[in-house]
């Protein structure tokens, strides 16, 4: 129906369809193709706020895609558009889409100014979903920080603002990694089993395979080995569903430390190399699992 329209010389009635083509691409995980459909949704002139929430829909693609370059373009194209609208609900969007995108590429003092500007210019102006998606970005990266009391109190607020279900299994996922990453791994657990409940249905997102990673994470850590495998296993086959493979790598570096907790070694050393292979080979994630293993099944890190 686009090409139909397009053909006609009726490009304003073809872009809803692109849209509709790429929303449908990204639902069967073909996450490449519905970049793309989404580029020709674009190239109709689609109306600011529909342009707004096509640049967003291709920076979240680009996550699954690790493609940071396309999507900071994605991430300044919303950012003009926000100043040309003047619209407190569009800069405080591109705010928080922004900070996401500084935690992940490790820069969280600048995720965390993205977002306190965002608060103290437009606050009085944004809707309750807007404070929780900025503070959920906000707590995220001052737990990266280090920073638990002020990240912890971010993500409490956040909750206090009654987020739908995504974003309520978010902020609890980044409550859990707080106590995790502070050594509290009990409560680690109970976070990141709530954050899974939280989640609606059993279909395959982002949120529900880090959140399973860390969960089977801290079981491993409590000595729960069974119900770690399980929660590792589900976490690796939702993995594959969404072609995550780095995501992988942290999944797979965590099941060979179970491994060789539970003396495995033939298997510790089997899931090592693949974990080697999948993991990026820059940054510490993944690593400060896998090297321990590494060394005891006699592999060295690659270069």
């Amino acid at each position: 129906m686009a090409r139909h329209f397009e053909q006609a010389g009726e490009g304003p009635l073809a872009w809803p369809h692109w849209q509709q083509a790429a929303q449908e691409a990204a639902g069967l995980y073909a996450h490449a193709e519905a970049l793309d459909l989404y580029a020709l949704a674009l190239a109709g002139s689609p109306p600011p706020q529909a342009a707004f929430a096509l640049h967003a829909a291709r920076s979240e693609l680009c996550r699954h895609l690790d493609d940071p370059a396309t999507r900071a373009q994605a991430l300044a194209a919303m950012q003009a558009l926000a100043h040309d609208t003047q619209d407190p609900a569009l800069h405080a969007e591109h705010a928080a889409h922004h900070a996401k995108f500084c935690t992940e590429q490790d820069d969280y003092e600048a995720a965390v100014a993205t977002v306190q500007a965002a608060l103290n210019t437009w606050g009085p102006l944004l809707s309750a979903d807007h404070h929780s998606a900025l503070l959920l970005e906000g707590g995220a990266a001052l737990a990266c920080l280090e920073r638990w009391p002020e990240a912890e109190a971010a993500l409490n607020r956040a909750l206090g603002h009654g987020p739908a279900p995504a974003r309520r299994s978010n902020i609890l996922y980044w409550l859990g990694y707080s106590h995790f990453q502070s050594g509290q791994f009990e409560r680690a657990a109970e976070q990141y089993r709530a954050s899974l409940a939280a989640l609606p249905g059993e279909t395959p997102t982002r949120g529900r395979v880090l959140s399973l990673w860390r969960y089977g994470a801290s079981l491993r850590r409590l000595g729960q080995c069974r119900d770690a495998a399980a929660a590792l296993t589900d976490a690796d086959t939702c993995a594959r569903t969404l072609n995550a493979g780095s995501i992988r790598g942290l999944i797979v570096a965590e099941q060979a430390a179970l491994a060789l907790d539970t003396g495995d070694h033939d298997a510790a050393r089997a899931l090592a190399l693949e974990a080697q292979a999948l993991l990026s080979p820059h940054g510490d994630e993944g690593w400060d699992v896998l090297r321990p293993v590494l060394a005891t099944v006699g592999l060295v890190r690659g270069s």
